[in-house]
């Protein structure tokens, strides 16, 4: 054989060689271009490990592998590729995927942070960053759930659940209904269709395909029920009317399809949702409770990853314009999935943050109708799998969720789990409705709640102590409105945003119609603190009668209930403040009156005190012989009873014998009721004991008042409104009480003695 001979067939052979890899590149590439992975994996595998393999068919073969979830031959080729200077920032980002999904995240993180800035998935590896023990950090509440694999699952694809009354609704590739045989070229499975089973005390049981008239050729599902059931949407591919529509790459695109019942309940013929293309798909539906808003994937252009979240609203019986949830929700990578809860919350899967792997279930709060943050939901409820289709229950505590996780039936699962907390933070607000004056309770008191959008929430009355008490979610914004005939309606907003606060309490406080009130608080000019025991005397200036005599309470208030007054009445009155170791001032205060209302003094005149620099008090020497035994009430009263008068007695004759000892009076009461109608039952006893002891000669002077409501208890009894009440009579009677004790003061006659 010549050398020229040699050489031309040499020439040749190699010639055959590339004609044969070009054959098996161009039959790879028609697989790959049509999504038929199973197939194209098997030549790009054989291109791929060959001697002078391209960058572009290893690429190829790791992509397919990552599609099929093989993800160790998928590693194996991303290794590969990792060694060439074709190596790209999104084959880092696909490496690290890969990575991740095997629980190598220490290598994962490598791959993320060779991923070049301006690349939009650095966007991703920022997230990394800034969360570097993210794998550690959501599996730390890993004993909080636990999950079980379903029992209707097959060996193919179940997944992405919801519930409909008692009908339990899954997407499946189990062997169709719709061809015999007939599958998808991604990973020859079957294609996809609706079916339902029966959900019963949390079973599920008697699995069936959905309605026929929803089947078509190739792919339904994932759906959702409308909450008045007379409206599906679903995913399909763009197949109706018998026609496959394609787009400019001739491949089928996914849209959602919309389905109505007939008077007899049968499904009608579908019609497309307004935002469907040929050009890009659209799918996941998910509906809010109150039909109002469908959230969707898509991967429209103009997204920020691969297939992003989109909302739309009702407006006017036609849906808005999509719009994006931003880059709060959607990342470069794939957001899919969604749900919704009918409080607003969003869940979601995405591969685009610091999650364990695959698809990572994600619960977003909408903070004034905006999704602004989300929470991954750590593990076992993510994996290294994907993670998707999350269905949660009434109780905030349990549901359903999609994951091929491994040790499952088949490739997709449904697993139903439980938490011992709730998924979602539960709030409650409860208060007290009561009269502004005078501080009593108001029974059968309507009480509202409304939204951030103004619709109403719930209604009820409150209860005989004027309680009231609503559940609420977080991140919202709601308003509370008290109402009743011939008072004045009062209105508080507030919201949800502080976790750390679950348990909201707030009083609404309703002003009697047509009457007028005094109101204000003394406090001490330099610390600008409340100053209780405080002498209170107004005086009208033009008559000199004398409106109120009162000492301030324990937060430095005082109140008159003036009643209905004519308007064009002018108020004018003297206002002495005097209490021991502060200077005493008199004030003048003057207004004309208009309409019912309380005149907050404080806030027309300064009601502040100057300390005046001298010592306090002291206990005289000759007040330990002075021995004084507690007085009792009933329950409710504060009159003096007959046991009580013998005391006061006894006290009286001392009092008479020793003109400068000082008492002071200090009234209680027990812990049934609320706080503040405790503190004002209080100070009506003490007024009553001293009142008593005015009545048998006891000057002014040797007297003071104090009242403690159930702040000094004597009894461990439960005080809440909602608590069983344990303690005995006896034991209430203890705290419902008058005590004394001996102090040294010089009081002037002015303004010690309330009414």
């Amino acid at each position: 054989m010549t050398k020229r001979y040699t050489y031309l067939l040499l020439i040749t052979f190699i010639s055959n060689i590339i004609f044969a890899q070009s054959l098996k590149e161009k039959t790879a590439d028609k697989f790959f271009n049509a999504l038929s992975f199973s197939k194209a994996a098997d030549f790009y595998k054989e291109l791929a490990t060959g001697k002078n393999a391209s960058s572009r068919n290893i690429r190829r073969a790791a992509e397919c592998y990552k599609n099929l979830n093989d993800f160790k031959n998928a590693d194996f080729f991303y290794e590969k590729l990792a060694s060439t200077i074709d190596f790209t920032s999104d084959d880092a980002y696909q490496y690290s995927q890969v990575l991740k999904s095997l629980g190598n995240y220490k290598k994962a993180n490598e791959y993320l942070y060779k991923i070049s800035a301006g690349n939009p998935y650095s966007v991703v590896t920022k997230r990394h960053q800034q969360h570097k023990d993210y794998n550690i950090f959501l599996k730390e509440d890993s004993a909080n759930y636990v999950l079980i694999n379903s029992k209707i699952n097959s060996e193919e694809n179940d997944f992405s659940p919801f519930i409909f009354k008692n009908d339990f609704y899954f997407t499946s590739s189990r062997r169709n209904v719709s061809a015999v045989n007939k599958t998808f070229a991604w990973d020859e499975s079957f294609f996809l269709d609706q079916y339902t089973c029966k959900y019963e005390n949390g079973n599920l049981s008697e699995v069936k395909a959905m309605s026929s008239a929803i089947d078509s050729k190739y792919h339904e599902g994932p759906g959702i029920i409308s909450a008045d059931g007379n409206t599906l949407y679903i995913t399909r591919n763009n197949y109706l009317d018998k026609k496959l529509g394609k787009d400019i790459k001739k491949q089928i695109n996914l849209k959602i399809y919309v389905s109505k019942k007939d008077v007899n309940g049968n499904w009608q013929k579908f019609e497309n949702f307004p935002f469907n293309s040929d050009e890009y798909s659209i799918g996941h539906p998910a509906i809010s409770a109150n039909g109002q808003t469908i959230y969707f994937v898509s991967d429209m252009p103009g997204g920020f990853g691969q297939t992003d979240i989109y909302e739309t609203h009702q407006e006017n019986g036609t849906w808005s314009k999509p719009t994006n949830l931003g880059e709060a929700i959607n990342t470069p990578g794939k957001e899919m999935f969604p749900t919704v809860f009918n409080d607003g919350t969003l869940f979601y899967s995405s591969d685009g943050n610091a999650g364990l792997g695959g698809l990572d279930l994600y619960m977003a709060i909408p903070q004034n109708q905006k999704f602004n943050t989300f929470q991954n939901l750590g593990y076992p409820m993510n994996s290294c799998s994907d993670d998707f289709g999350l269905l949660l229950n009434s109780d905030f505590k349990s549901g359903f969720l999609s994951s091929n996780r491994v040790g499952g039936k088949g490739n997709d699962d449904i697993y139903s789990f439980t938490s011992s907390k709730e998924i979602i933070p539960q709030f409650t607000i409860n208060g007290i409705v009561r009269n502004k004056l005078s501080r009593e309770p108001i029974s059968n008191t309507n009480v509202d709640i409304y939204d951030e959008s103004g619709t109403i929430l719930k209604s009820l009355k409150t209860n005989e102590k004027g309680y009231f008490e609503f559940p609420l979610n977080a991140n919202k914004s709601y308003t509370l409105e008290a109402v009743k005939d011939e008072y004045s309606k009062d209105v508080l907003f507030f919201n949800t945003n502080d976790v750390s606060k679950k348990k909201l309490n707030s009083d609404l406080l309703l002003q009697p119609s047509g009457v007028f009130a005094l109101a204000g608080i003394v406090t001490n000019g330099k610390t600008k603190e409340p100053i209780n025991n405080v002498a209170v005397l107004i005086k009208n200036k033009v008559t000199g009668e004398e409106v109120l005599k009162t000492l301030t309470t324990q937060v430095g208030d005082f109140d008159k209930i003036l009643g209905t007054l004519l308007p064009g009445t002018v108020l004018d009155y003297d206002i002495q403040l005097q209490k021991d170791g502060f200077v005493t001032k008199t004030i003048s205060f003057n207004q004309i009156v208009d309409k019912p209302t309380i005149f907050n003094i404080n806030e027309i005149i300064d009601m502040t005190l100057t300390p005046n620099g001298k010592g306090s008090e002291t206990i005289p020497n000759e007040a330990d012989m002075f021995l004084m035994n507690p007085i009792y009430f009933d329950l409710n009263k504060f009159n003096i009873r007959d046991d009580a008068q013998k005391e006061l007695n006894n006290m009286v004759e001392n009092l008479k014998i020793r003109k400068n000892i000082v008492v002071e009076i200090v009234a209680h009461t027990d812990c049934r009721g609320s706080i503040s109608y405790n503190m004002l039952l209080s100070k009506r006893r003490a007024i009553a004991t001293a009142n008593y002891l005015k009545s048998k000669g006891v000057s002014e002077k040797q007297f003071r008042i104090k009242y403690v409501g159930e702040n000094q208890l004597t009894t461990n009894c439960p005080c809440d409104v909602k608590s069983t009440d344990t303690c005995t009579e006896e034991d209430h009677q203890k705290n419902r009480r008058a005590s004394f004790t001996v102090i040294k003061a010089q009081v002037s006659n002015k303004g010690i003695i309330n009414h």
